[in-house]
């Protein structure tokens, strides 16, 4: 066999590299080994101080039927843990159609138990309806208040998002450059419950890139949502995103050192201030705001919207 120009597994040395990264070369086999292992290392709490959970812990899995949820899902199921899934139907038209499709066909291919969330059935609206203003911010609060509802009414021990270092990045960056230190001391892998309502969340992509998944999926063959949710056009968070790319061309592993090094030096940016949460006093669940929360607000606001212009009496001609 001429194996002249072949290039090798840079792990085993012995098959012909099949995933070419931006720092290093692999066969198939050893990347979903490393893979796995990196995933495992998180899991395990290497260097946090704290594991992000037990194979006897009940884990509620964030799905939206995107690249890297769809790929935590299926690592955590092939490393044996306890998963059920988590889909918030936002009703954004085709493209929530098409993403509950695929999370649903996934737990029906591997038996997994999987929950949904129909925001408009559940509450009367769209996101799009919810909205006034920034459709990506309400998105956020929507799936943040959901996700911890359901973990918590359902009992599960920790909340899992499929956030990877890209993800993770993109945050640290927006927050350094607006100088947010309540968000700086607050970001972090493992997310504690500081309200006997708010469950855990872990992310335990924490050290996977977006490159990574990419090969990840398309080894496993993952069906996953291509499409960017039409509702992202022109948000910031890309433009960071783009920038981080572009350097990451030039300097291979900055991605990596520029967020494990904020983990290792977290503390230069001082202590999270433990401050109480209160109830909110329509739903129950945690809040920092006195009286409601920022998702019953959000329910409320259309309404009073409407409410104040249906008492707006016609002008006198």
């Amino acid at each position: 066999m001429n194996i002249t120009g072949m290039k090798f597994c840079e792990r085993c040395r012995k098959k012909e590299a099949d995933v070419v990264l931006s720092t290093v070369r692999f066969c198939e086999p050893c990347f979903i080994e490393y893979f796995e292992r990196q995933v495992q290392r998180a899991i395990d709490g290497e260097k946090l101080g704290a594991e992000m959970f037990s194979r006897d812990s009940r884990i509620l899995m964030a799905v939206s039927g995107g690249k890297d949820s769809m790929t935590l899902w299926n690592v955590l199921n092939d490393l044996g843990y306890e998963t059920c899934g988590l889909h918030i139907d936002l009703n954004i038209d085709e493209y929530s159609e098409v993403s509950r499709r695929v999370v649903e066909n996934f737990a029906a291919s591997k038996s997994l138990d999987l929950i949904v969330v129909d925001l408009r059935k559940e509450y009367g609206k769209s996101l799009m309806e919810l909205a006034m203003r920034d459709a990506c911010s309400a998105c956020g609060l929507v799936k943040r208040y959901l996700m911890n509802k359901v973990a918590y009414e359902k009992g599960f021990s920790v909340l899992a998002t499929g956030h990877t270092l890209d993800d993770e990045c993109v945050t640290l960056l927006g927050n350094l450059t607006r100088w947010n230190l309540e968000f700086l001391q607050r970001q972090y892998p493992i997310l504690e419950s500081t309200h006997p309502k708010l469950v855990r969340k872990v992310k335990p992509l924490f050290r996977i890139s977006d490159e990574e998944t990419a090969a990840y999926a398309r080894i496993k063959r993952l069906e996953f949502v291509r499409e960017k949710c039409p509702l992202a056009s022109g948000a910031t968070s890309l433009s960071y995103k783009k920038v981080l790319n572009e350097l990451e061309q030039r300097h291979p592993s900055l991605k990596k050192a520029f967020y494990l090094g904020f983990l290792k030096n977290k503390s230069l940016f001082g202590k999270e201030e433990n401050f109480e949460l209160k109830t909110c006093e329509s739903c129950g669940m945690p809040t920092a705001n006195v009286g409601l929360c920022a998702f019953c607000k959000l329910l409320e606001r259309p309404k009073r919207r409407h409410d104040e212009k249906s008492k707006v009496k016609p002008l006198s001609i």
